[in-house]
């Protein structure tokens, strides 16, 4: 099974033949040289390509052995279109088919076609109806044609070399174009615009210019009121302009009733209107077009596979978007909910990264020590009965007992809280510890004051005064 293909009218290319050809303008000895790709069939021979000029001789297209002895030749002669082919390698037995009744040299676009089976052939002109159709029928004599694809294939005349750079082209189609030339159905590229197609290459190419211009042949002429200068390509005429024609005086110009000519198909009914517009087709129910010739489809949506693979890899863009979207959103808010322990910015709770201070416990926080009521009333503290102080009373031991009394009562102000010291920074509330050492030193402290409060401080004034010091160095001797 092979898929269905578009043959393509001629002047139009690609898959749907929507592409229009690039033509060539083949100047004073101006040639193509081909290189096929392919093997092109004995038995049978197809020729087409589309042309203009206004020159009345000149080839167009040639297929031919390495010897040149059997050739099949599209040219023109005496401004008729002619085939001459030879099938005898040994001997001339050559044949020739033209349309007597037909010029082409008349400026305008014409489209050829040549078949050839065995010694039969057949030309046909601009789709071959009536005059512009010509065969023979002569199944005589040889009935291959060996082509020689690598030096047998010119377009344009073929080129004979005369020096080391200096080439004389026979049969020379000049101040002409040549537009979608194809051979056995393949087309052949036209160089500049194109120089190799799936089926072939041009190795060689001489004194060629893109597209198909004319050579503004209005560009000095003037022409009488009401007349206007129309370029016919390479040459001009005095006439009327689109939409006009010549009054039956031959003095004027007159608007053209194109309807005369029944432009609308499929029963579209015309309206002549002014020669800038010409006229317009008023289509029935299922036909447009310019000129109704055109089929109106259904109002179908049709998508092609192309567009139906962008519209998906599209959707999935768009879904795997809002997924990552979503993820996003839902990290984010468990993030803001439950931050780490590096945002937590509770007072209470303090992470340590080095030892000491808690590092037995750092997930189970008791905070009952840390509740130290604020602005409540201070709790009641029980009166501690003094001692009757009896003669020669020991200080150390009074001041000793009182001192482990008061550290074992919870209820005595001053009310503590829990402070781990394990390191310095904003995360002690105590503050810094670097400033304890900054009140001691090695010298020799003098508590001489201690004996000016009195006589319930003698001891302590005996305890750390001088002669109290040595007294203890003393005792210790003894």
């Amino acid at each position: 099974m092979t898929e269905a293909r578009c043959q393509c009218l001629p002047g139009w290319t690609g898959p749907s033949c929507s592409v229009p050809t690039v033509p060539t303008t083949f100047k004073p000895q101006s040639y193509v040289k081909y290189a096929l790709s392919f093997d092109p069939d004995k038995y049978s021979t197809i020729m087409q390509l589309r042309f203009r000029t206004r020159e009345q001789n000149g080839e167009l297209f040639r297929v031919s052995d390495q010897h040149n002895r059997e050739y099949g030749i599209l040219e023109i002669k005496d401004r008729r279109l002619h085939f001459k082919f030879n099938l005898n390698s040994i001997r001339t037995e050559e044949k020739d088919l033209w349309l007597a009744s037909m010029y082409v040299d008349d400026g305008q676009w014409h489209s050829v076609r040549v078949n050839r089976h065995g010694s039969a052939a057949f030309l046909e002109l601009d789709g071959g109806e009536g005059r512009r159709y010509n065969e023979t029928f002569s199944f005589t004599g040889h009935q291959w044609l060996i082509v020689d694809k690598q030096e047998g294939v010119y377009a344009g005349g073929k080129a004979e070399y005369t020096g080391v750079r200096t080439f004389e082209v026979y049969s020379d189609f000049q101040k002409g174009c040549l537009d979608d030339i194809r051979l056995e159905g393949k087309h052949l590229p036209l160089p500049p615009g194109m120089n190799g197609t799936q089926w072939g290459q041009a190795t060689m190419a001489r004194n060629l210019e893109r597209n198909c211009p004319s050579n503004n042949p209005c560009a000095n002429v003037i022409c009488p009121d009401p007349f206007e200068c129309v370029d016919l390509w390479n040459e001009y005429e005095c006439t009327c302009g689109v939409g006009r024609i010549m009054s039956p005086d031959a003095k004027g110009c007159m608007d053209k009733d194109e309807c005369l000519d029944k432009p609308c198909e499929n029963g579209g009914h015309c309206f002549n209107e002014d020669p800038r517009t010409r006229y317009r087709c008023e289509c029935p129910d299922g036909f447009w077009g310019e000129n109704c010739e055109l089929v109106q489809e259904g109002q179908t949506l049709k998508l092609s596979m192309g567009a139906l693979a962008a519209i998906l890899v599209c959707l999935l863009v768009i879904l795997i978007l809002v997924l990552v979207f979503v993820v996003y959103n839902r990290r984010r808010e468990a993030h803001i909910k439950y931050p780490g322990p590096d945002d937590d910015v509770r007072e209470n709770i303090i992470n340590y990264d080095d030892e000491g201070g808690g590092e037995d416990d750092m997930t189970a926080f008791d905070i009952t020590p840390l509740q130290i009521p604020i602005g409540g009333p201070l709790p009641m503290t029980a009166k501690i009965p003094y001692p009757h102080l009896g003669p020669d009373p020991n200080v150390g031991i009074f001041i000793e007992e009182h001192k482990k009394r008061a550290d074992s009562d919870p209820n005595a102000p001053p009310f503590d809280d829990l402070r781990n010291y394990a390191y310095e920074g904003g995360g002690s509330t105590a503050g810094s510890l670097s400033s304890l050492a900054s009140g001691t030193d090695d010298e020799q402290q003098e508590f001489d004051y201690l004996g000016a409060w009195g006589p319930r401080f003698d001891k302590l004034a005996d305890m750390y005064g001088q002669d109290g010091g040595s007294e203890e160095e003393d005792e210790d001797d003894v």
